[in-house]
């Protein structure tokens, strides 16, 4: 394999997946809440986490924390770019 189709994979994983912005949202909890259950949710993940190494691991700690906010009942919402407004 050609030295640069990972770098060109990881460019265009980056490029399609920074498109879209997203924000957890709860009912009758505030950002600030929210910040708390997402810090305390990616601690525990960099101390206790085995998740490999490189972009898979990445994405598989961010899955984990996605999880993890997500069972404090909060849902992931998108939030619309300039091309909606």
């Amino acid at each position: 394999m050609s030295p640069r189709i990972p770098i060109l994979l990881t460019l265009a994983m980056a490029a399609l997946t920074g498109c879209q912005q997203t924000r957890w949202v709860k009912p009758g909890a505030t950002q600030a809440d929210e910040r708390r259950v997402r810090q305390a949710c990616q601690q525990y993940a960099d101390q206790h986490g085995i998740f490999g190494a490189g972009i898979p691991a990445f994405l598989n700690e961010q899955a984990y924390v996605n999880r993890c906010v997500q069972s404090q009942g909060y849902a992931e919402v998108a939030v619309p770019g300039p091309a909606y407004r």
